[in-house]
């Protein structure tokens, strides 16, 4: 009995420090991440990035009005979508272009 005790408290300990040991890489991994993609646009290069994202925004624009035409969404909640993109676009322009992911996706599977 002690020894199956001994065994499982080893195991425990063992697997969490095989935990906290990932949870330090992927931390220093993120940061990393960050730091790299932390770049200042010149202003050519946000006007440019600006001309597509115009040219995005009237596309996705144009898409929710033909769900509207054909019925598939109302006209509230059409502008509810429009005015979220809007939204969106003036964040992207209040913050130079800079690309910002804080996507929740769940962990792998390991």
């Amino acid at each position: 009995m002690n020894k199956l005790l001994i065994a499982l408290l080893t195991i425990s300990f063992v697997t969490s420090n095989f935990e906290i040991t990932a949870f330090a890489e992927k931390d220093n991994q993120e940061s990393e991440v960050k730091q790299e993609h932390q770049i200042e646009f010149t202003q050519k290069q946000q006007d440019e990035l600006a001309v597509l994202h115009k040219e995005m925004l009237a596309k996705k624009i144009e898409i929710v009005h033909k769900y509207v035409e054909f019925g598939a969404i109302s006209k509230e909640k059409s502008a509810m979508i429009v005015k979220h993109m809007e939204k969106h676009y003036q964040k992207l322009v209040e913050n130079g272009f800079q690309p910002h992911h804080t996507h929740h996706h769940k962990r792998p599977a390991e």
